[in-house]
């Protein structure tokens, strides 16, 4: 795909001077997941993105029983000042989701994706109902004793 040159050219009403301005626009690098450009560009880089998100959810497991630790109060932190340092509970919730988020990342290597099924109630639709009759008027249809309400085609 070759590059994309813009030309916009305006000329100053006061002045009368034509003013030419090009913009050139480089095609956009594409990667597409899986494809083996993509595939080669992670090579040279020297970087698996698997093993970087089992590292750092490790990480996040040792960080996790440090937290569980300061919590119970095995471990006691000191500020600069000396006094022991609070426990923080969004810390430790912040990691329980980094651990979640990065478990179900892995998920998809492990597993195919199961596709998300939403079963609804089916139900046949209530008939439509209209009353066309008087109150306490009784419209009959194929009564062969009296016909009311029937069209036979005579007047």
């Amino acid at each position: 795909m070759e590059p994309r040159s813009i030309v916009n050219e305006k000329v100053d009403s006061k002045t009368g001077i034509r003013v030419t301005t090009t913009v050139t626009e480089d095609a956009p690098i594409r990667y597409v997941r899986g494809a083996a450009r993509s595939v080669a560009k992670l090579r040279t880089l020297q970087f698996d993105p698997i093993s970087e998100l089992v590292s750092q959810y490790r990480k996040l497991q040792e960080e996790l029983t440090y937290q569980e630790r300061l919590r119970s109060g095995a471990i006691v932190e000191l500020n600069a000042n000396g006094k022991p340092r609070s426990y923080r509970v969004d810390a430790h919730l912040s990691i329980y989701d980094k651990l979640r988020e990065i478990g179900k990342e892995l998920l998809r290597y492990g597993y195919g994706r199961v596709p998300e099924l939403n079963v609804l109630e089916q139900r046949a639709p209530m008939p439509l109902i209209v009353n066309l009759t008087k109150k306490g008027e009784v419209f009959t249809i194929n009564d062969n004793s009296e016909r009311t309400g029937e069209y036979d085609g005579e007047e």
